[in-house]
């Protein structure tokens, strides 16, 4: 079975602490989608900052 879940991070919340939250619920893949695929700075946040958190 397949569920889309559409969420940004609830106020004061991060990324790593929203995906966390849907592992702690059980979800085992999660895709981030990027916007604005010129933002390399984005792209490097979420390898530097958030990927390290799940791994």
């Amino acid at each position: 079975m397949r569920l889309r879940i559409f969420t940004e991070p609830q106020q004061g919340a991060s990324y790593d602490d929203t995906l966390a939250g849907l592992a702690a619920e059980g979800i085992e893949c999660a895709y981030l989608q990027i916007m604005d695929l010129t933002d390399l700075d984005h792209l490097d946040f979420i390898a530097r900052e958030v990927m390290p958190q799940l791994s």
